[in-house]
């Protein structure tokens, strides 16, 4: 079965969370051995993403403490819901897509249609964009047993409500008191053209020291 990308490509005009930060990505050439040398200058938060544990958790592990079979996913699952700019995605609208989620589930993508201000309203995209609510967080980490939650807008965390993502970002990643593992969200995926949720998916963060997070590549195994 062919594999898709489930990330966006990186380039200096990648949309950034409420419009603040910078990407370079320049290229220069040796004069002596004719070589390209490509230089890359970017937020560790940036494009496609993915959150560790020590992002919103002192205590809470780096990417790469992850053993290497742990970015594997078996049991993917698709749910589409459409939301408008700046709107919440409470427990209430998609509670009963969420209890279809079958069991073994390790990766849940959320479709909301958000993608498509990316390219034509960045200005939504980065500022306006949707987030998650805490109630959904909290569901998910004690129900079921998922790895990862993919979102095809830009953060967990609306800008228009950041203390709301806070929380939310808070109930995914921080150590609780029933010892639940972490969900690890991945933020700003390409899911436009996902028919369904892929029988495996391989998802490869850039691996440094001590990262609370970092740009993600995502591949998906799809019927044809």
């Amino acid at each position: 079965m062919p594999w898709i990308y489930l990330s966006h490509v990186m380039s200096d005009r990648t949309p950034l969370y409420g419009g603040t930060g910078q990407i370079s990505i320049r290229q220069e050439r040796s004069e002596a051995s004719r070589s390209v040398s490509s230089h890359l200058s970017m937020p560790g938060h940036v494009g496609t993403h993915i959150d560790a544990p020590k992002h919103f958790d002192e205590r809470g592990k780096t990417l790469d403490q992850f053993p290497a079979d742990f970015w594997i996913s078996h049991r993917s699952m698709l749910i589409d819901v459409i939301v408008e700019p700046g709107e919440i995605l409470e427990l209430e609208k998609v509670g009963s897509q969420l209890q279809s989620i079958p069991h073994d589930c390790d990766l849940l993508l959320l479709r909301t249609g958000a993608e498509k201000w990316r390219k034509f309203d960045p200005e939504v995209y980065t500022k306006k964009g949707p987030g998650v609510g805490p109630g959904i967080a909290k569901w998910l980490r004690r129900n079921r047993r998922i790895k990862f939650l993919g979102l095809d807008f830009i953060s967990v965390s609306s800008f228009s409500h950041r203390e709301i993502g806070r929380a939310a970002h808070r109930e995914l990643l921080s150590t609780n008191e029933e010892g639940l593992p972490p969900i690890l969200p991945i933020e700003d995926m390409n899911l436009e053209n996902l028919k369904a949720a892929p029988s495996l998916a391989i998802i490869s963060p850039l691996l440094f020291e001590n990262a609370d997070g970092a740009p993600v590549m995502v591949l998906g195994e799809v019927n044809p």
